[in-house]
C-alpha cells in the first residue's frame, strides 16, 4: 500500500491502522512529500516504511513512488 503524504500528522496514524485492519498482510509505505510536521515520525511509530521526496508536488511524489517500488499491482 503506497500512501503519499504532506503534513498529515493529525490523521496518518488512523489511516495506517485502518489499512492494517482491512489488509493485515499489506506492506504500508509512506512517501513523505517534504512535510514540516511529524508525519514521518508518526508513520514509523505505526510500523510503516517511510520514503522521502523533497520536491513538493503530487507529480514528484508519484514519480518517486514509481522509482522506488516494484510491485505487481
Amino acid at each position: 500500500m503506497l500512501i503519499p503524504c504532506l503534513n498529515e500528522e493529525k490523521s496518518i496514524a488512523e489511516v495506517i491502522r485502518g489499512f492494517k485492519t482491512e489488509l493485515p498482510q499489506a506492506e504500508i509505505i509512506i512517501f513523505d512529500n517534504a512535510s514540516t510536521d511529524r508525519t514521518a515520525e508518526m508513520s514509523k511509530s505505526e510500523g510503516a516504511q517511510v520514503h522521502f521526496e523533497t520536491r513538493r508536488g503530487k507529480g514528484y511524489v508519484v514519480q518517486s513512488m514509481y522509482e522506488h517500488v516494484d510491485a505487481d499491482v
